[in-house]
């Protein structure tokens, strides 16, 4: 989103997206994961051997995504694994093998996948029923691999999923805001990030563990991106946004919060079905 890359190439240090539930917050923070990579990985290139490794290592950024359960912690990372993992293993078996060909797709899904995680038990997997639901008509080859390796993710343990994403991004600290209540402050003095994400960001008000928010973003200097379709909590009618913005450290003035000029994006459920970009329930 171009906002946010506008606020934090200003010297803003927060960004705020409230998006309805279904309107892509998980790719606006992939998209972010992505440019922290690649600005952290162009000062601190990776040694050889860890470029070369199988499964590979995509970065050492430090980052922390914080959700409010286990369950969204799984989901963001199956999404890192289809749309950000997918692809990039795809391009390096053609650059390896050469152009994939016709009927030679399930072969090719197996091979990436055992290369994402070994422990992947590919043949217990039934692929010809899985490329029956990929769109196949007029695709190129490589895209119907990736589609087919996508939904193959799904098939396969959650502990594999989360151990293929935390091998391409080991720094990258998935957590609840639960756990970080139990944090102490001498944990929280060494904690290293240069990205936060607060996902269902309403949550990271709560008065259990603000405090350790306030302190964990104080210490680190991160960047921190909030995303939520409800920014104001319902039990003290918080707004976390505008809480965020305030904090010593997010670059804005009193004036500037005011103004909401934090906001990157703000399309609430109302406005998104308006604009036509969700169906409205019946």
């Amino acid at each position: 989103m171009k906002r946010t890359d506008e606020l934090y190439e200003s010297g803003k240090n927060f960004a705020g997206v409230v998006l309805a539930t279904g309107g892509g917050k998980s790719f606006i923070a992939m998209d972010q994961i992505i440019k922290f990579a690649n600005s952290y990985n162009a000062r601190n290139p990776m040694p050889q051997e860890e470029q070369n490794r199988i499964p590979k290592v995509f970065s050492n950024v430090p980052c922390y995504y914080f959700s409010p359960t286990n369950i969204i912690l799984y989901q963001f990372k199956l999404h890192m694994a289809q749309n950000i993992m997918t692809p990039e293993y795809v391009l390096d078996y053609e650059k390896a093998q050469g152009p994939i060909q016709g009927g030679n797709e399930i072969e090719a899904a197996k091979t990436i996948l055992s290369q994402m995680n070994p422990r992947i038990k590919v043949d217990d997997i039934n692929f010809d029923e899985l490329l029956a639901e990929v769109k196949t008509d007029g695709a190129e080859t490589k895209d119907v691999v990736k589609d087919l390796v996508k939904v193959a993710l799904e098939q396969i343990p959650s502990a594999q999923v989360e151990r293929l994403v935390e091998t391409a991004f080991p720094n990258i600290n998935f957590t609840t805001y639960q756990a970080l209540e139990q944090t102490s402050e001498k944990d929280i003095n060494k904690m290293q990030a240069e990205f936060v994400i607060f996902d269902e960001a309403h949550r990271a008000g709560a008065e259990k563990w603000w405090p350790k928010v306030q302190s964990m973003i104080g210490k680190t200097g991160a960047k921190v991106l909030a995303i939520t379709a409800t920014p104001e909590r319902d039990v003290d009618e918080k707004d976390m946004m505008r809480d965020l913005a305030l904090l010593p450290n997010s670059g804005y003035s009193v004036r500037e919060v005011r103004k909401k000029e934090y906001y990157a994006g703000n399309m609430p459920l109302l406005k998104a079905m308006e604009g036509g970009h969700l169906t409205p329930p019946n």
